[in-house]
């Protein structure tokens, strides 16, 4: 199942031969596309677009990389374009936001792709989720959020959408969600405007683009979404502890356990971990610190299947 701790996957449409020496022949000289399922500014872009020079030594013959934003329907635009319009030339791979591999079988009309068929390379991160309010908002606490309505903004059928309905399907929330944000970068903007007063989303992504935030107490996080707790958020309570019935906190397991994917490319793989390894040692600021823990490919489909 998906965990709420993974960033997300890097997938591949691969056509090119087998062998490092064909494999440099093909990729000399030649451009491949990483496509960001985000707008710019947002965590997923600044994953892909630090990873990306990294990502091209580890690849035979050095292509050039050029990182392109594909925002649309929490994700959903990127992974339709990559299974049904990217060509299969070995020169496109993509950035998956971490739910929308599921969204088939949950019976959402608008993925019109097959996640077995893509071939999975791997992930960054081992990520948590978190519903963060801003200090002016009334609710301040769970117990608030059981008792008063709170209005968070949506950016699609992703984290920012699918666990505050989760919360208030399972554990009884009063999440009020605004959909129509382009990104969750747009949800900030808005809840320092005053438009919306809180976001579910990345609790690494939210280090990353507003370290102001926590650093000022301009925000408190409400509750975590992972089944463990996040290091630097001790305090902090899981949604599992307000689960009460077993029903409950089976769909919270499902949203809150393993994904994974099946390469069918292992030299595609093994260069996307080379790369990351690279990364994770290189990278400065907060890219280095912000939970960047690879998980092969070999990891999503048995959740999957």
């Amino acid at each position: 199942m998906l965990r709420p701790s993974l960033v997300f996957a890097l997938v591949a449409m691969l056509g090119a031969g087998n062998g490092a020496a064909a494999a440099e022949d093909f990729y000399r000289g030649k451009s491949l596309r990483l496509i960001v399922p985000s707008d710019v500014g947002g965590g997923y872009d600044s994953y892909g677009r630090a990873f990306a020079p990294y990502l091209r030594k580890h690849i035979p013959g050095e292509p050039m990389i050029v990182v392109q934003n594909m925002p649309g329907g929490g994700g959903l635009a990127a992974a339709n374009w990559l299974f049904n319009v990217a060509p299969k030339d070995g020169l496109t791979i993509g950035l998956v936001q971490r739910g929308v591999p599921f969204y088939p079988f949950f019976g959402d009309k608008n993925a019109l792709f097959v996640p077995t068929q893509l071939n999975w390379l791997g992930s960054f991160s081992a990520e948590t989720g978190v519903t963060t309010v801003w200090h002016t908002a009334k609710v301040q606490t769970m117990a608030d959020a059981f008792r008063e309505t709170l209005v968070l903004g949506g950016s699609g059928p992703n984290d920012s959408e699918t666990y505050s309905n989760l919360m208030n399907n399972t554990i009884g929330t009063r999440f009020r969600i605004v959909s129509g944000y382009k990104a969750n970068s747009n949800v900030m903007l808005a809840m320092e405007r005053g438009e919306v007063e809180g976001v579910t989303g990345s609790w690494s992504s939210l280090k990353a683009e507003r370290p102001n935030w926590l650093r000022d107490k301009l925000v408190r996080v409400l509750v975590q979404i992972g089944k463990t707790k996040a290091p630097d958020l001790p305090d902090v309570p899981l949604i599992s502890d307000f689960v009460k019935t077993r029903r409950g906190q089976g769909d919270v397991e499902r949203h809150a356990g393993d994904c994974a994917g099946r390469p069918s490319g292992d030299r595609a793989a093994g260069c996307s971990g080379r790369a990351h390894q690279d990364a994770a040692r290189r990278l400065p600021g907060h890219h280095a610190g912000s939970g960047v823990h690879r998980r092969d490919g070999t990891h999503p489909p048995r959740a999957l299947a």
